[in-house]
């Protein structure tokens, strides 16, 4: 099976089925470091966005994908982990999730500053989630932009779209 029908496989039985408990496994499957990346990022989107998986165990995985952020082979589980945390931060209101983000933020801003074009463009995509995930939250429309002078609007203003941290 090509990556492509992996991903879509995925998805569909995600969008076709209910988390049962074997449906949860199967798709856990392609959490693993023996999957593809692309594939491996649907599995997160469909775990975290589409079922809504909640529980300790399921921000793990979402923190260790956001632990990956800067690794050039990860850029879609990237993406997704950084989607999947923004939605559980903002719909469960996990303020645990605030931390691991403005980190992410920040290791993705520091390798952006040194102009390192994988940086920037995941530092764009960030940046963009975050100003979504708030709009969403708040019941406003969703934005679109692709430069870093807009990206670093949202930055300098992050803690504005995170939820405050628990000390």
């Amino acid at each position: 099976m090509s990556k492509p029908e992996a991903h879509a496989a995925i998805y569909a039985l995600c969008l076709s089925s209910k988390p049962t408990p074997e449906n949860v496994t199967l798709v856990e499957r392609f959490l693993s470091d023996q999957a593809d990346d692309y594939t491996r990022a649907a599995a997160i989107s469909c775990l975290f966005t589409v079922w809504d998986l909640p529980g300790e165990r399921y921000v793990n995985y979402v923190l260790a994908a956001l632990a990956g952020v800067l690794d050039k082979e990860r850029d879609a589980s990237s993406m997704a982990a950084i989607h999947s945390a923004l939605h559980m931060m903002h719909a469960e209101s996990r303020y645990d999730l605030s931390f691991p983000l403005s980190g992410v933020l920040d290791d993705l801003h520091r390798d952006a500053v040194r102009d390192e074009e994988f940086a920037v463009n995941m530092f764009i995509y960030a940046c963009l989630a975050l100003a979504n995930a708030k709009a969403r939250k708040i019941g406003q429309r969703q934005t679109f932009f692709d430069s870093i002078d807009e990206a670093l609007d949202i930055y300098r203003d992050k803690d504005a779209y995170l939820l405050p941290p628990l000390h």
